[in-house]
């Protein structure tokens, strides 16, 4: 992409203690073929650098929707840094950096929805109301959201046994059983709180920071790996503010069904 000077951008920032994180900047000139001399908005530093580093202003979406697990930028140290929301209440949300390992609240105001450049368009990492993505099949395997408090984050295997209205399922989990331990636990729950079983995608390793799924109390539970011990690794989870290791078969890769397609944080 071209950028005109005088055009108002973003930089991606590549120093380690800046990683995950757009400066606002103003283009000054253009510097050879691929190199752009910029004037950051913020503090009183010019640069020369490279346009892969640069990328235009995202557009402005409405944070009010904004929900657990959500991929989001937040306002701090003159910038805008990328991380994911971990709690939320009325006026605030709080946010993990996977960058930095640090987790911290924020004002709705100081929060937008995190986008990607790319191929010369924005992409969104929430473009779409989930639960009309699809449309569920009597039979199909699936996995249900938690959304009471002490489940939130966490996805449950299941399988649909019929459509209740327009919006709502009734499914028979695989792994949990009803009170009397008889049989397993049949319930209606809204279509956004369904995906379909997510790809199996190989890996030899994880690395820090990385957000995964452990499997634990019979479901998938989304979290942070913050360190390793021998074979374990040790996974964080946002919502309880626990922190447990695991063996590393007990652990997923992390994805998000977004407009019909999985999506990797």
């Amino acid at each position: 992409m071209e950028f005109e000077a005088g055009q108002q951008v973003e930089v991606k920032m590549k120093e380690e203690c800046f990683q995950g994180s757009y400066y606002e900047a103003t283009i000054i000139s253009k510097e050879g073929s691929f190199l752009y001399k910029v004037g950051f908005n913020t503090f009183p530093v010019q640069d020369v650098l490279n346009v892969n580093q640069l990328r235009p202003l995202p557009p402005q979406i409405p944070t009010a929707n904004l929900d657990f697990d959500d991929w989001i930028d937040a306002y701090k140290d003159d910038g805008w840094w990328t991380g994911i929301i971990t709690g939320k209440s009325k006026s605030e949300c709080l946010v993990y950096f996977p960058s930095t390992g640090k987790e911290e609240p924020f004002p709705l105001e100081k929060l937008r929805m995190h986008h990607k450049w790319s191929n010369g368009e924005w992409i969104s990492s929430k473009m779409a109301i989930e639960s009309q993505i699809i449309k569920f099949q009597t039979g199909v395997e699936v996995e249900v959201k938690g959304v009471e408090e002490g489940f939130q984050g966490s996805f449950y295997a299941a399988k649909i046994i019929s459509k209740e209205g327009s919006s709502q399922y009734k499914v028979k989990y695989n792994t949990l059983l009803k009170e009397d331990l008889t049989d397993f636990l049949e319930e209606v729950v809204d279509a956004n709180q369904l995906r379909p079983v997510p790809p199996q995608v190989p890996k030899k390793y994880f690395t820090l920071y990385e957000f995964v799924d452990a499997y634990d109390n019979d479901g998938w539970w989304a979290g942070i790996i913050c360190g390793k011990f021998r074979s374990d690794y040790f996974i964080y989870f946002p919502t309880t503010n626990e922190e447990k290791p695991y063996p590393f078969e007990k652990l997923r890769v992390h994805q998000r069904w977004l407009n019909g397609e999985w999506i990797f944080p």
